[in-house]
């Protein structure tokens, strides 16, 4: 992870790939995205994170969980070349870049979708939901300034959390309707 963090902030030098100015600011704000994703998603269940752009809170995640295969779709050229170079290195031999969009990705049945600060809440639920089957999931990052109970549909499972910060956060985990 303590590699990954430094590469991260190496290459955000020349190529704008986080907010985050320093491995404190990543530890704080970033990575518990990506422990409540680990936490929320069974293992051995295939992951599409959309808009990847640094990899957070993608890669962090396929750290945590090396058995996963995760696919990460980015559309600019630079964040691309980033994240192959970041999988490279930290080895991550079950994830796959792909740049692209999301209507761009292969047809391929993912259990779970994410994505995090790409579209507003309710455009990503919009955009990615008619991608899922029954059994897919759709995961949504939350701040403290979106409701989750305030989009539609409701979400199947919530996970509160907080930053190193202590700012509330939510994972909302939604489903397909019939």
């Amino acid at each position: 992870m303590e590699h990954y963090l430094e590469l991260l902030l190496l290459w955000n030098k020349k190529v704008n790939l986080t907010g985050a100015a320093s491995a404190e600011d990543l530890l704080n704000d970033h990575l518990p995205d990506s422990f409540s994703m680990a936490k929320a998603i069974p293992p051995n269940f295939d992951v599409v994170d959309i808009g990847s752009g640094g990899g957070l809170p993608a890669i962090p995640f396929a750290i945590l969980r090396p058995e996963t295969k995760v696919l990460l779709v980015e559309p600019r050229a630079k964040r691309t070349a980033f994240l192959h170079e970041a999988c490279r290195q930290l080895r991550l031999s079950q994830v796959t870049v792909l740049r692209g969009r999301l209507e761009e990705i292969p047809p391929k049945h993912f259990v779970f979708f994410s994505s995090k600060a790409t579209f507003h809440p309710q455009i990503w639920l919009n955009l990615s939901l008619p991608l899922c089957d029954a059994n897919s999931r759709v995961l949504t990052f939350l701040g403290r300034e979106t409701n989750p109970e305030d989009l539609k549909p409701r979400p199947l499972q919530k996970l509160h959390y907080l930053t190193g910060n202590n700012v509330p956060r939510c994972l909302a985990i939604f489903g397909p309707t019939n």
